[in-house]
């Protein structure tokens, strides 16, 4: 379904954004770099520090005290993210 005379998938003819058409940006000087990876670095580096932390903070929990709903919750937050990471990164390549 197209938007206010765009074609499908082409929103710069829709009434939010006034029919204006974004602007042409130049290209660096040096060249159009890839850097990607950096954000991949990043993302695999802080899904790592939270499964680490969640299963630290089960390991004191199971050890000194009784798990709660909130673990349950904490730890559902954690595949959650684990999976999508994994879909997002299966269907980049």
């Amino acid at each position: 379904m197209s938007q206010s005379g765009g074609t499908p998938g082409n929103f710069m003819g829709s009434p939010m954004s006034g029919g204006a058409s974004m602007p042409k940006l130049p290209m660096p000087a040096d060249g159009d770099h890839n850097i990607g990876y950096r954000i991949e670095i990043a993302a695999t580096v802080t899904c790592v520090a939270a499964a680490v932390i969640v299963l630290l903070r089960f390991q004191a929990r199971i050890k000194y005290a009784r798990l709660g709903w909130d673990d349950y919750f904490m730890l559902g937050a954690l595949v959650s993210l684990l999976l999508v990471s994994f879909t997002l990164r299966a269907n980049s390549n």
